[in-house]
Formats: structure tokens, C-alpha cells, sequence
């Protein structure tokens, strides 16, 4: 539409100079995003682009988050585990609190991560709370969370990260992915031997091997867990009086070492059965002064199930 308009303006234009406003108006409120499609609209000669989200899809809203430096490392270990089982890219759901939920391409491993972001760990669920997915890169989120104390601005298309330091503020953007709309139930099954497991222990034996072994066996019996591995050069490794929490379960199951060192170097409270899946968590904590006591609060819960592999001896 042109900036010059006649003086003596018709009725019939200024009609169509509103169909054409209202037009613009609403290109500029349905802002591109992963979940919309493109549909053509002409008026009276003037063609504009209009995007419609799908059907049962609803404007993203926009989020804004805050973390400090404990949230942060929460959030980069949470990343790191579920690059590490094998995934590309993440999808995070915000509800309170920031979930990750998925699996990985080969389907052998899910996690299911949730970081405080205020709402607090003893209620996971705040129906009132403002409901929003978003899906990244992990590579490049990582990169851009190596700074302490970001704030993330998740609009539409993008998420912005801005970064105040004392010389100014730098301010990066990442890209939106196409949300994945997989449901991914419970794993219900009966693990009835548990042990407290430091996996930076074990990492740190494993060390004394040439090569290392394709997965490590865990066997429970009387109380005590023995974790065994072999190497194709015959070489052995065998972790033992590993401590159990239920005495009276005995069993065995082998897993993939890649999957175990996926974990990270932190301790877990493990969770199998013979040949069943392994489930382990991690709860990440951090430490509050309340006058001259200690109290360590509880920041995140990353949990992992990881398929069995068939025992090798």
C-alpha cells in the first residue's frame, strides 16, 4: 500500500485499506514457528501469507528463565547424559519445573531428567503453572550454557540466550526444532536388588585394562554385588563386597559399558533384575547455610533405564 494517500479517499478505499491492515495484523501475530503451515490469502489484488497452525495447535507462549549457577550445571549434566546415550537434540518441557524425557535412536536407554526452576522437587506436577515445549540442538545449547548465569528467552522460532557480564552483555541465538510429540510410558517392572553405585570408582578401575570391555556384568549374591568384565585380550576386572540394599535378592544382568559411562562420573542408586532393564538415579543436591546448620537441597533427578545386554563370562 502506498505512503501517499489522496485526500479525497473513496469510501471503497478506506475499506480496502482496512482489509488490507487487518491482513498485516494478523501476519504479524502468528509468528513462524515450528509447529505452523503457510496458506495463501489474496484480497482485491493484494496477496499476503498468513501462517495457520495445524489443527489442536495453540501460539507457543513465551518463556523466560532465569538460572543461577546450580541450575545451570543441573541443566549442562542433564544435556551431557542424554548427548551421550545418543541423541541429537533435546526436547524440554516447562511446567514449573524444566523436564526432559526421551529416548535414545536405538531405543536401548530413556531418561528422565527434571531441574528445579522454582516451583520446587516435591510437587513435580503445577497444572496452573504455564505450559511450554521446546526442542534444541544439545551441541549448541551446551555451547551456549558454558556461561554461569544465563537467561533464556524462548519465543516462536528461537531461543535467545543473553549473558550480562561486567564489560556488557552478549547475546546468541539458537534455533527451534520441531517438537517431538512421542508419549513415553512408565517402565513398570520389579527390580528387586539395589546398591548405591559409584560409577567414578568404577571408571577409575577400569583404567588398569589395555582395552577396555564391551559391558560389565553385575551379579548379586547374598547381599553382596560383584561387578566382572573382560577385554578381548583375556584381560579381567572384577569389582566385589559391593553392598546391596536388599539382601534376600539375588540375580544377574550384563550392560553396555558406553551406556554406563554415559552416566557421567557421579554416584547412582542402581536398580535390576536378572536380564531386565538397569534403572539408575541420580539426585543433584546443593548446599544451603540456615544460620550456622547445613542443609542440602535437592536441584535435580536424573533418572535412566538402559536395556540389558546377553552376560558374556
Amino acid at each position: 500500500m502506498s505512503d501517499e494517500v489522496n485526500e479525497e479517499e473513496t469510501d471503497e478505499e478506506e475499506t480496502e485499506d482496512d482489509e488490507e491492515e487487518e491482513a498485516t495484523a494478523e501476519v504479524q501475530e502468528a509468528a513462524p514457528g515450528p509447529n505452523a503451515e503457510a496458506t495463501q490469502v489474496v484480497s482485491e489484488g493484494t496477496q499476503a501469507v498468513v501462517l495457520k497452525l495445524k489443527q489442536d495447535q495453540t501460539p507457543a507462549q513465551k518463556l523466560e528463565l532465569k538460572l543461577d549457577y546450580v541450575k545451570t550445571n543441573a541443566l549442562k549434566m542433564a544435556l551431557r547424559i542424554t548427548k551421550a546415550l545418543g541423541s541429537e537434540d533435546v526436547t524440554c518441557k516447562y511446567d514449573g519445573n524444566l523436564h526432559i524425557r526421551q529416548m535414545n535412536s536405538s531405543r536401548t536407554t530413556l531418561i528422565d531428567a527434571v531441574i528445579d526452576m522454582g516451583a520446587g522437587l516435591e510437587k513435580l506436577e503445577q497444572p496452573s503453572a504455564p505450559q511450554r515445549t521446546f526442542t534444541v540442538n544439545i551441541g549448541g545449547f551446551l555451547r551456549f550454557l558454558k556461561d554461569s548465569q544465563p537467561q533464556l528467552n524462548i519465543d516462536q522460532a528461537d531461543m535467545i540466550i543473553v549473558d550480562k557480564r561486567y564489560n556488557g552483555t552478549v547475546t546468541a541465538t539458537l534455533p527451534l526444532l520441531e517438537d517431538s510429540d512421542e508419549t513415553i510410558p512408565d517402565p513398570k517392572m520389579p527390580l528387586g536388588i539395589s546398591a548405591s553405585l559409584n560409577l567414578d570408582e568404577i571408571m577409575t578401575g577400569l583404567r588398569r585394562l589395555s582395552e577396555e570391555p564391551e559391558s560389565l556384568n553385575f551379579i548379586a549374591e547374598n547381599g553382596s554385588l560383584t561387578i566382572k568384565g573382560g577385554n578381548s585380550q583375556m584381560q579381567k576386572i572384577e569389582f566385589s563386597q559391593l553392598k546391596t540394599d536388599m539382601t534376600s535378592a539375588n540375580g544377574q544382568a550384563g550392560y553396555a559399558l558406553p551406556l554406563l559411562k554415559a552416566l557421567g562420573k557421579a554416584t547412582y542408586k542402581i536398580s535390576y533384575a536378572t536380564d531386565m532393564p538397569m534403572k539408575a538415579i541420580h539426585v543433584i543436591t546443593t548446599t544451603e547455610y540456615e544460620g550456622t546448620k547445613s542443609v542440602d537441597k535437592r536441584v535435580g533427578i536424573i533418572t535412566v533405564w538402559m536395556a540389558p545386554r546377553i552376560l558374556q563370562e
